[in-house]
């Protein structure tokens, strides 16, 4: 008969899953530290550039575009809170943030994917859409005093950008 191993003893598997993504908070916290600091554009270029199969540059220059112009509705970035953090493997991890700005807060995902020894960037999203539940949940009660005006608050501001498989 197997030996009986004490709750208490057996690994946690949260623990684990903490240990295996510093890297990928490590890259999280770069770039919200250079969104904070020296903009979008450097933050982006950044977090791209942790895969090196980010080449449409065209693509990511669209992205900070499309940040540049949701920052001046939204306001002046406050900080962050972390979501959620979910991991699909030891190699897959996904974060949700909750972006805080002077006049709404942006939701920002991030995919990170760890096909060996580094975590990259796999996946990045950002909307204004706090769809999953949490409107219903955290919002049920909130009712715009505005309702009709110019829909600022009702903006569908989404983009994302994920790595391409390599040709050939």
């Amino acid at each position: 008969q197997a030996p009986v191993v004490p709750a208490a003893a057996k690994p946690s598997p949260v623990k684990a899953a903490t240990v295996v993504s510093k890297g990928a908070i490590a890259k999280v916290d770069t770039f919200f530290k250079k969104y904070k600091e020296e903009g979008n554009s450097a933050a982006i270029d950044y977090l791209f550039g942790t895969n090196k199969l980010f080449t449409d540059q065209a693509s990511i220059n669209v992205l900070k575009a499309k940040l540049d112009s949701l920052q001046k509705t939204v306001g002046q970035y406050l900080g962050k809170e972390l979501i959620s953090q979910k991991s699909a493997s030891a190699s897959l991890i996904f974060y949700s943030y909750l972006v805080k700005f002077t006049a709404q807060p942006i939701r920002f995902t991030f995919m990170f994917y760890k096909p060996q020894n580094d975590w990259v960037l796999y996946r990045f999203k950002y909307d204004d859409q706090m769809d999953g539940g949490y409107r219903a949940r955290y919002f049920k009660t909130l009712q715009w005093r505005n309702e009709g005006s110019s829909g600022a608050c009702k903006s569908k501001n989404a983009y994302h950008l994920f790595a391409a498989r390599p040709h050939g």
